[in-house]
């Protein structure tokens, strides 16, 4: 009875993802159907209604929230975090949402959430990161694709799906440790970042607050980071920040053909955005991440649980799972190696949102272009050097054209009047 369930279980969730794929692939990847089956109700949960697109400042990215804090719980997982003294589950800070009709800053309180295996022998002094965000952008005010705001961005693939490989690894590694209490093995932190949308905003402010960690900073031996693993297409999942760490590759190679995986490990590719690991390689650990790559989908509506790929996800889990099992277990430490440095990128210095008449600004940085140039909360900018600007993403891109340390003229609305200021571009 059980081999039925398992073989019926099987076809089911192929079917849902050669359908979801778009076109078939000849031989598509496919995990074990019971990880795959939870890995797409963690995602139903996490992209429900309720939930409100988990954007920070909603009652739905609270209720995610508690989630996933019951989730860690019912694993047996420690709270991840020391808050004023405390063990906590929830990490707490601060990110400014926008602006009131006085042009002051709204802020709300966000929470990263983090649960610890703690490990055993020798390496358990050492600890190694498993993270995601699950938040994501809410009624599509800010960071939408879609032309019109105002209606409920699921996140299924970005990042429920992330968080729930986040659940899913967490809950391996503690049935491996209960399955080999001996084996000395690296203590994990599993965290789910809050504010990863709005700037990296989680991520950042984890790795600046050490002294809210339950272990020593330099303790830090390795991160692994999932943003959007549910979308395999023809079996291709792409590797990022690998190379910061000399064994990340070999290791996830060597899985990917031991276990038989059938991924085609995609290398050496720009990546298409970045993500929280990127703070833990600024910080000197080495970090890689796992994609499945964008797609039409992509920060819009239809972003939605039935279009995941359930098998592909738990194939992606298990290869991930078993480079964790290598990551801990082994007495080799993953060596950082230093990623060579960015060429500079101008930059404003501003957070924004997307309202009728353009981009309005949400956030000016201490000692940015922007705040030398005397923009303010509220602005609303309709142009860059003469070219329309309707989105965040088009006054990024607008910014892009441009080389650092050049004067531009911004275009922008200040208490319904039109206002030209002219802005040196900065770097980062």
């Amino acid at each position: 009875m059980k081999s039925l369930c398992r073989c019926v279980l099987t076809a089911l969730l192929l079917s849902l993802a050669v359908a979801c794929a778009g076109r078939p692939a000849t031989t598509p990847a496919a995990g074990d159907p019971a990880v795959a089956a939870e890995f797409q109700a963690i995602i139903e949960t996490l992209a429900a209604p309720e939930m409100e697109g988990r954007d920070a400042g909603t009652a739905g990215v609270e209720l995610a929230r508690d989630y996933l804090i019951q989730r860690f719980e019912a694993i047996g997982l420690q709270p991840g975090f020391v808050v004023e003294g405390s063990p906590s589950y929830a990490q707490p800070f601060a990110i400014k949402t926008g602006a009131d009709a006085e042009g002051k800053p709204i802020q709300v309180t966000a929470h990263n959430v983090g649960a610890i295996l703690p490990g055993v022998g020798p390496l358990a002094e050492q600890v190694l990161v498993v993270g995601g965000h699950y938040d994501h952008v809410g009624y599509g005010h800010y960071g939408s694709r879609a032309k019109a705001s105002g209606t409920i961005h699921p996140g299924a693939d970005d990042n429920a799906s992330g968080t729930a490989g986040v659940v899913l690894l967490a809950q391996r590694m503690a049935a491996y440790a209960k399955a080999n209490p001996d084996t000395s093995r690296r203590t994990v932190l599993f965290a789910c970042f809050a504010g990863e949308e709005r700037g990296l905003l989680g991520s950042r402010y984890m790795v600046a607050s050490p002294e809210q960690w339950p272990f020593k900073a330099e303790a830090l031996a390795g991160m692994i980071n999932m943003d959007m693993i549910g979308r395999l297409t023809d079996n291709d999942l792409y590797l990022f920040g690998d190379m910061t760490g000399r064994q990340w590759r070999e290791w996830t190679v060597a899985i990917n053909q031991e276990q038989n995986l059938g991924l085609n490990l995609k290398l050496d590719v720009p990546p298409p955005g970045g993500s929280d690991h990127s703070m833990f390689i600024a910080a000197g650990c080495p970090a890689i991440f796992f994609n499945t790559w964008l797609h039409a989908d992509y920060h819009t509506p239809t972003d939605t649980p039935d279009k995941i790929n359930a098998l592909g996800g738990a194939a992606v889990i298990e290869l991930i799972g078993g480079l964790l099992e290598k990551a801990a277990t082994t007495d080799e430490r993953v060596t950082f190696v230093a990623p060579p440095a960015p060429a500079p990128r101008p930059v404003l210095g501003v957070q924004s949102d997307r309202v009728e008449q353009g981009v309005r600004i949400t956030g000016v940085a201490d000692a940015s272009p922007a705040a030398e140039a005397g923009l303010q909360l509220g602005d609303i900018i309709t142009a860059l050097a003469g070219t329309p600007v309707a989105t965040p993403g088009e006054l990024r891109r607008e910014i892009a054209r441009h080389k650092v340390g050049e004067e531009v003229v911004v275009t922008l609305l200040r208490a319904g009047e039109v206002m030209e200021v002219t802005v040196k571009l900065g770097s980062r």
